[in-house]
């Protein structure tokens, strides 16, 4: 199996080339890995990714048979890597690459790489649309110089904007209501996913996953390398902390009073699903040659609102919080900056009705594969606080008027 992909040092990127490997690693000598990314100033797109392999694949694989030194051997020789900058006016595979790729048949190419980021700013568009859009772009128009059989593209479950009720895996709108620049951008990336390869009769699916958590089946549990999204809700919290306590004492085992009014609808909740299941359900759509094309990837429920969030306040020790169910007019001044900075962000997705994601194509891979999707109650969400706990929510690595999910 010869498998192309972008996004492998990122959350759901690395998960799924980890996927790949434990559902490959007992015939390395049929499987090789082409991934495209960027080199930093100090190491090599190579050496990154053996690095994550290093450190995560010996407890993704989780068999006391494998020998973790020549597992990595292996993989370092099976693994080749291109340069490609997603974005960039000079980004494009080489003239050398390309006789490289075109040389052998490539079963499935995963465009995983994206940028999160919610805020709404002009500089931040400008991003979005660098990456999300022209860089798709890109490697749309690379691939009639390879030889592939199928192309699958991740998209967002939130490309339906501020729609609410049913909502079906190929709905597109873009005159509907979106809550920032960031689902915009991945809608207009998929639609040209959808465009492209129809014309060029390249074969293709539609990944559409809903919030993505920390790791709920393999080890570690709760592991993710990023900490944005909803964990930023909590990340902001940690800093406010930080800065009031002034390193006088420890900032999760000093609990802290604020006066917030938490506005947010009692009838709604986050649809939250785990990384490790959304890389085992891609690869199993895939090498399924299941017959839908879109796919949404979500739980089957959405965690309540004043159930993850009380969960999030407890673990960074934070009381005073009061839910309320209808916006606040007369803010005090701690409430004014949490309105204008992360309430900004999040309140557009926790005061809507509940979006319900058409599960149909979803249930029929996992009915075939015999995959079922965790369900993120109060035992699973402490399992993911936990982790985050761990490595301090990234250590509250979050932009003071903004909570950026790159």
């Amino acid at each position: 199996m010869l498998i192309a992909m972008t996004g492998a040092n990122g959350l759901l990127g690395r998960n799924l080339l980890l996927e790949i490997i434990k559902q490959n690693y007992k015939n390395l000598s049929d499987l090789e890995v082409f991934v495209f990314g960027r080199s930093t100033n100090s190491e090599t797109l190579h050496k990154r990714i053996i690095g994550i392999l290093s450190e995560e694949a010996f407890d993704y694989i989780n068999d006391k048979d494998v020998e973790k030194d020549e597992l990595i051997k292996i993989l370092s020789e099976k693994i080749k890597c291109f340069e490609f900058n997603l974005g960039e006016p000079s980004n494009k595979v080489s003239e050398d690459d390309l006789k490289k790729l075109s040389s052998k048949e490539i079963d499935f190419f995963f465009h995983v790489a994206s940028l999160t980021d919610f805020r709404d700013g002009e500089l931040v568009k400008a991003r979005l649309e660098k990456t999300n859009i022209i860089g798709t772009n890109q490697v749309l128009e690379s691939l009639p110089k390879m030889n592939i059989k199928e192309f699958a593209h991740v998209s967002s479950a939130y490309v339906c904007g501020a729609k609410s009720g049913k909502v079906d895996p190929n709905y597109i709108d873009f005159n509907q209501k979106f809550r920032n620049p960031y689902e915009m951008t991945k809608l207009k990336a998929e639609h040209n996913v959808r465009t492209f390869c129809s014309k060029n009769s390249i074969k293709f699916k539609i990944f559409r996953p809903s919030t993505i958590c920390g790791r709920l089946i393999e080890n570690r549990i709760g592991a993710t390398p990023k900490f944005d999204v909803f964990y930023s809700w909590a990340a902001f919290f940690l800093r406010y902390k930080e800065k009031v306590l002034a390193g006088k004492s420890d900032v999760f085992d000093t609990p802290i009073d604020v006066s917030l009014r938490f506005y947010f609808s009692p009838t709604g909740g986050l649809n939250i699903v785990p990384v490790d299941f959304v890389a085992k359900f891609i690869y199993q759509a895939s090498i399924q040659q299941n017959r839908n094309q879109s796919y949404h990837i979500c739980n089957d429920e959405e965690v309540p609102h004043e159930l993850y969030t009380s969960l999030m306040l407890k673990t960074v020790n934070v009381n005073g919080v009061k839910n309320v169910y209808s916006r606040p007019t007369d803010l005090n001044q701690f409430e004014a900056f949490y309105y204008k900075t992360v309430g900004k962000i999040f309140t557009p997705y926790i005061t809507q009705d509940p979006i319900l994601f058409d599960l149909n194509s979803t249930r029929e891979v996992c009915a075939n594969a015999n995959l079922f999707c965790p369900k993120i109650d109060e035992a699973a969400f402490t399992e993911i606080m936990k982790y985050a706990k761990t490595k301090s929510f990234g250590g509250f690595n979050i932009k003071k008027e903004s909570l950026n999910t790159v």
